[in-house]
């Protein structure tokens, strides 16, 4: 932000972006809880037995790709325009964690708190641009349930070990062979009107995993 030649501009690009983000994440089911300044949380509320917690994951993963790619075909071209010294290595890198989250009041706004929330911060920081990390809970799960998920290997979780500033722990990256066909929905989202986004709302159940 502080390299940008105009803040009104900068200000246009990211109210597209996040209303976009706001959007997408009610359209596939989640709930769009707040934007952080240079991030967003969003939640997505799952009950049921385990393949029908790894289907939801799934529809996270699918969410996480369709919006880098979007971030990466649609806003930093207007972002690198109006910016006069452009940092290397943008990108719109994702932290995903699960697990039991719990509604509260904060400064008047309804949010959520728990483990996941952090545990998603901790998957974003360990993320080079443009990556997706799941942490151990519903990389763990996804892992175990990809090959009935992505019929036709399009996209592979994969794990490792990385440091985070508390320790050394084992991460759940994604590889994807080809996010070029999620461009396309995009393109047509860009002249949509602006839309507010819906108030939030306790969520029926505890377990949602944060992205």
């Amino acid at each position: 932000m502080k390299e940008a030649v105009s803040f009104q501009v900068y200000a246009q690009i990211i109210n597209r972006f996040v209303t976009a983000i706001q959007i997408a994440t009610r359209s596939c089911g989640g709930w769009f809880d707040k934007f952080t300044g240079d991030g967003f949380l969003a939640f997505w509320v799952t009950t049921g037995d385990a393949s029908l917690k790894a289907t939801v994951l799934r529809n996270v993963v699918e969410y996480a790709r369709q919006q880098r790619v979007f971030f990466g075909e649609l806003i930093l071209p207007d972002l690198r325009l109006n910016s006069q010294n452009f940092p290397a290595g943008v990108g719109f890198a994702v932290g995903i964690d699960g697990g039991p989250t719990y509604p509260a009041t904060i400064g008047g706004d309804l949010t959520i708190v728990g483990p996941p929330v952090v545990g998603a911060v901790r998957m974003l920081n360990t993320a080079g641009p443009g990556e997706i990390v799941l942490n151990v809970r519903p990389g763990q799960s996804l892992y175990d349930y990809q090959s009935r998920i992505w019929k036709h290997g399009e996209v592979e979780v994969t794990q490792e070990w990385r440091k985070t500033k508390e320790y050394e722990q084992q991460v759940f990256p994604v590889v994807s062979k080809d996010d070029s066909t999620t461009v396309s929905a995009f393109r047509k989202m860009r002249n949509r009107p602006p839309r507010g986004p819906e108030p939030l709302q306790a969520p029926p159940a505890p377990e949602s995993p944060s992205a």
